[in-house]
Order: structure tokens, then C-alpha cells, then sequence
């Protein structure tokens, strides 16, 4: 439906009303029935859940839709990262660099099944050198 062919159908809905009834209705649609409904849907794809059960939910960073964390079993991985251990104030002549390892939970999103790192726990760091020969 384009907006001709939606405005053609409202206007037949609302034959008979006087504009002052018809505003009435337009304000109602605008302020509650279309954000509900638009919830409604939103909700049933995926799109949307309610702020109070926001911290039960994972927001996939690729699909965009939400999945409950309780039903989706973690991976837990042992992983070392090379990445900026100190970073000087200066030039960044005196920058380190190192091996850090992490212990790292993934969930992967059983809609669109995209692995999504969702917390890490530091454990250390090992070959730490500048990052400027």
C-alpha cells in the first residue's frame, strides 16, 4: 500500500465525519493506536522489547533484533589478543604492546546465528614491547 492508496482508504472510512471529528481520530491514530501497534509488531519480529526487561535481552549487532539471554547457552573461550598495553601521553614513542589473553563468553544469535562477544575476563599479558622499533 503507497501513501495514495492508504489515504484513498482512510478517507472512505471516515466519509460523513466533519473535519473537526476527523482531526479528533487522526490525533488518537498519531498519539496511541500507531505506536501501539507499531510495538505490537516490532515486538513479535524481534525489534523491540520493553525498556523494564531491557537486562534479560541481547541486542544481536547484526540482525538487529533482540534474543533472550536465558535462552541461548554462552561459549566460553580462552583467547589472546595483541593490542596496546600502555599508551604514553607524549608522542607515542614510549607505546607498549602485548599478548593479552582473556577468558571471553560468546552467545550466537539463533536467528541469523552471528557470534557476539559479550563479556571478557582479563587473565594477563606475556611478550608486552614498544610498539615503535
Amino acid at each position: 500500500m503507497n501513501k495514495k492508496e492508504f489515504t484513498a482508504y482512510v478517507e472512505k472510512e471516515l466519509e460523513g465525519l466533519t473535519d473537526e471529528q476527523k482531526i479528533a481520530i487522526f490525533r488518537k491514530m498519531e498519539g496511541n493506536w500507531i505506536p501501539s501497534l507499531l510495538k505490537k509488531y516490532q515486538k513479535k519480529l524481534g525489534y523491540y522489547v520493553e525498556p523494564k526487561k531491557k537486562d534479560e535481552y541481547i541486542l544481536c549487532g547484526e540482525c538487529k533484533k533482540y534474543y533472550s539471554k536465558k535462552k541461548v547457552k554462552s561459549e566460553y573461550v580462552n583467547e589472546t589478543r595483541t593490542e596496546t598495553t600502555y599508551t604514553d601521553a607524549g608522542y607515542g614513542d614510549d607505546d607498549m604492546i602485548g599478548d593479552v589473553r582473556y577468558f571471553v563468553e560468546y552467545k550466537t544469535c539463533p536467528r541469523c546465528g552471528h557470534r557476539q562477544e559479550i563479556g571478557k575476563l582479563y587473565m594477563e599479558t606475556k611478550n608486552e614491547r614498544r610498539a615503535r622499533g
